[in-house]
């Protein structure tokens, strides 16, 4: 089963390694990340100046106060102030003779050229749909969380404030977004945003609001009520808003336009064409399904299953179901028997420390619908660790059940999403970047899905796991996404359209991998969401895998 994966996952695991190429020596000892570094401040001075919340997450808390401004004029001078950082950074590349230091400022240089092209096709074509709530609540919850030191909380009081334009000098968030969705809905030829995407996030923010009260109470703020009242009702307001002024001119088509497709595919790391990704994801997932298919067989004779077909096989093993108070404990067991594989194969050293495993709120799953790594500050770090966080079942829309799904909380499921996220994946990957240093150019600009998930895949497949979890590698789900997003996103001949509507079978590709992969990078994608791109707080904070 595990043959055909390794080529991929080695390759990409090669990838993922060359993030930490540096990391020998800690930041502060080694002269030519020092400098590296010091190039890489320039940047993030900018950044940080237009996104505080950004630089909240990152540990800086003298930005703990302060918000973005999201206007036209603020994302103009951050423009002006990042080419003149550019036109330098490309002056001193041409003195510089430190060869990681030259392969420091060129991922910083691309990484800057696409954000600007980013910008330059946002501002021409889109009219954004701006999600204040989730903006919001991640600009709180950066602040309420229980790895932030609870000196620094307080301060989520005084961003409420602001975001309400309830400080002097500051208006109502709610009203600099609307203005920027109406200078954009002025121009000609613009692209909409799709309906099901409005429709399906308006109907959720109730959890957010909920989410960002909840948070206050756990936390033991004082004096945040007021506040919270008024912006409660400037979010009823807000979303009104855009159901009568955004809505109605929506897209029933989901897709993105083509030149922006192909930037998003740029900004994961993929230097592959579109169309060419569709059939290589279609013919690598043929390949999977048909090295599935013995597995599948043996584990039906062994269970006593009717078929051995792999998809039968699966819907057996999810009848496993874990739920409620049940799910901790179990995923914990799990990976201390994933442990002992790891000391007794020598696979690689483990630290003392367990991982930290907890479920998500309601407001963190309508964000983030599927397992995810939460990861650490990769700047100012005072200790704070990657969380593995499990969410259960999506809040429904509009008041309506919520959106159940079985396809994390089962036996088999459980072995492949702790390798993949926690051990030996994803949290083993950003603590050693933390811990044992790496440039910061390297760590947030490199920072893509090609970079990371290499080592994801590259972790489930070194580990000697029971024989049902290879039925379910992440992989499985990551390369269905491409061949249906890429097959769906081109035209079906030279002049006709490609599929407009999402099929029922592609959903859970696309909640693990389009809704994840869009959070990755950070720094590497300025268009992460229209907020992020504006300045303001990024839908999610985790890492997504």
């Amino acid at each position: 089963m595990r043959n055909g994966i390794v080529r991929f996952c080695l390759s990409a695991a090669f990838l993922a390694t060359t993030c930490l190429s540096t990391t020998v020596q800690a930041a502060a000892n080694d002269p030519s990340i020092a400098r590296s570094n010091a190039y890489t401040q320039r940047v993030l001075d900018v950044v940080f100046k237009h996104a505080p919340e950004l630089a909240s997450e990152q540990g800086l808390s003298q930005f703990d106060p302060l918000v973005a401004n999201p206007t036209l004029a603020g994302q103009m001078t951050k423009r002006r102030e990042l080419e003149a950082v550019v036109a330098d950074l490309k002056a001193a590349q041409s003195k510089e003779t430190d060869e990681s230091v030259q392969q420091d400022l060129d991922i910083l240089l691309k990484s800057l050229d696409r954000g600007f092209r980013w910008e330059d096709f946002w501002l021409r074509r889109k009219v954004p749909f701006f999600n204040a709530s989730n903006a919001i609540f991640n600009g709180i919850r950066e602040l309420l969380d229980d790895q932030v030191a609870p000196g620094r909380r307080a301060n989520a009081v005084v961003r409420l404030r602001k975001y309400a334009g309830a400080e002097n000098g500051f208006q109502p968030y709610i009203e600099l977004l609307k203005q920027r969705a109406i200078e954009q809905m002025a121009k000609p030829d613009v692209i909409y945003p799709s309906k099901q995407a409005i429709e399906t996030e308006l109907g959720r923010n109730a959890n957010y609001l909920a989410g960002i009260a909840a948070l206050f109470e756990k936390y033991h703020q004082v004096g945040w009520e007021p506040a919270y009242a008024t912006l409660k009702a400037e979010l009823a307001d807000y979303d009104a808003w855009l159901k009568a002024n955004i809505l109605p001119r929506a897209r029933q088509d989901f897709r993105l336009q083509q030149d922006e497709y192909a930037l998003a595919f740029e900004a994961y790391g993929i230097d592959v064409a579109p169309a060419d990704i569709a059939g290589m994801a279609h013919a690598a997932f043929t390949q999977y399904q048909a090295e599935m298919a013995p597995l599948a067989a043996e584990i039906a004779r062994k269970n006593g299953y009717a078929s051995s077909d792999y998809r039968a096989a699966i819907a057996e093993l999810k009848k496993q179901q874990i739920a409620g108070d049940a799910v901790i404990p179990f995923y914990e067991n799990r990976l201390h028997e994933i442990e002992a594989i790891i000391r007794a194969q020598k696979l690689l050293t483990l630290p003392d420390r367990p991982a930290i495993i907890r479920l998500a709120t309601a407001a963190e799953t309508v964000q983030q619908p599927a397992p995810y790594m939460k990861a650490p500050p990769l700047l100012n770090n005072t200790g704070q660790r990657g969380v593995f966080v499990l969410p259960l079942n999506i809040p429904g829309a509009n008041g309506a059940p919520a959106d159940t799904y079985d396809d994390f909380n089962f036996d088999a499921a459980a072995w492949t999403m702790i390798a993949h996220e926690a051990r030996p994946g994803h949290e083993l990957q950003f603590d050693s970047m933390v811990e044992q240093g790496v440039s910061l150019a390297r760590g947030l600009y490199a920072f893509n899905s090609t970079n990371v998930e290499g080592w994801g895949l590259y972790a489930e497949y070194m580990m000697e796991l029971p024989d049902y979890s290879g039925l379910i590698p992440a992989n499985l789900t990551t390369l269905p996404h491409f061949s249906v997003s890429a097959a769906m996103s081109l035209p079906k001949s030279a002049g006709g359209p490609g599929s407009t509507v999402v099929p029922r079978s592609a959903s859970l590709a696309f909640i693990l991998a389009s809704a994840r992969a869009a959070l990755i990078s950070l720094f590497s994608l300025p268009m992460i969401s229209e907020a992020v791109f504006l300045g303001a707080p990024r839908p999610n904070a985790a890492l997504a895998s």
